[in-house]
């Protein structure tokens, strides 16, 4: 072999030359197979019948997720992502309809697959933190959140979200500061403030609470949270009047909820009026036996 010569090649370059011949060969063959080689997606997905294909599939997902048919959404998403696996935007679009659907493993591994294309795109983190709380994985959760927030800081949803994470852990100090910290970027967030006034009553503040919550209702008057809440806030004031009349009205606005009936028939309670108090716990009973606190209430109002 040593005595061949490679026309075109001299020959005291023989070995280098031969070397390099086989490595492009060797490079060639094997990226003319890789789908994921990028010169070979960039020629694919610029083919004019992929590209139509591609429109059209993404077009029919928009159709889908704006008349609330998730699934057939999803399944044009993913017919879109095999014709151009590269683009991020086909795993978020693919992601958010997922965590509408509530399919929260597939959603992971969807945001899972966006996360490797763009690690510094905000939604993703989010998305992924999203699916991973539904599942109950609470570190993971945290940690993508905080990415979320040193992507985007001036973001006041991530901030909510962290709050809420932190609350699911009892973490209620940071959870307290995650909230105020959406406030200062979004300083009448509704959610935000009557979980910060949460707190502050549970901690024995109902005055910096109620400062709050009247923020909220002259925001929104008939909001059934706040006045609940507000009502919460009176009744640890004693001041059982102004209580009332904000529980009465979350009820009006709400008639269903079990937790208000209940709370309103704990006030009633206080006030002597056990008749009354006595037919709100019954009806929670019978709509939700398993509300803590109603069996007790029912208990002492019949002795």
């Amino acid at each position: 072999m040593d005595g061949v010569q490679i026309k075109g090649w001299p020959e005291t370059r023989l070995h280098k030359g031969k070397w390099f011949y086989w490595l492009v060969l060797s490079v060639c063959f094997m990226t003319s197979g890789c789908s994921h080689a990028p010169w070979l997606w960039a020629h694919r997905t610029n083919d004019p019948a992929r590209m139509a294909r591609l429109r059209q599939e993404i077009s029919l997902a928009d159709t889908a997720t704006e008349s609330g048919d998730f699934l057939t959404a999803q399944a044009h998403l993913k017919r879109a992502i095999d014709l151009n696996p590269q683009s991020i935007e086909g795993y978020v679009r693919l992601g958010r309809v997922q965590n509408q659907l509530l399919g929260w493993t597939d959603a992971k591994a969807t945001w899972e697959k966006a996360s490797k294309l763009d690690k510094n795109d905000p939604t993703v983190w989010a998305g992924l933190a999203e699916a991973e709380t539904a599942l109950g994985e609470f570190e993971p959760a945290v940690k993508h959140l905080v990415t979320t927030i040193d992507l985007a800081p001036q973001k006041a949803e991530p901030h909510l979200k962290l709050g809420e994470l932190y609350e699911a852990q009892g973490r209620t100090g940071e959870a307290l500061q995650s909230y105020l910290d959406c406030l200062n970027i979004e300083v009448d967030h509704a959610i935000a403030l009557m979980r910060v006034a949460r707190i502050q009553r549970e901690r024995g503040q109902p005055m910096q609470a109620i400062v709050r919550l009247n923020r909220v209702l002259d925001l929104s008057p008939d909001q059934p949270d706040a006045l609940l809440q507000r009502g919460l806030a009176h009744r640890d004031q004693g001041q059982w009047k102004l209580a009332l009349a904000d529980m009465k009205r979350a009820l009006e606005l709400q008639p269903g909820r079990s937790d208000i009936k209940l709370e309103l028939a704990l006030l009633m309670e206080s006030t002597k009026d056990n008749q009354e108090a006595l037919r709100l716990v019954r009806e929670v009973m019978n709509q939700s036996p398993e509300l803590i606190g109603a069996k007790e209430l029912n208990e002492r109002l019949v002795r």
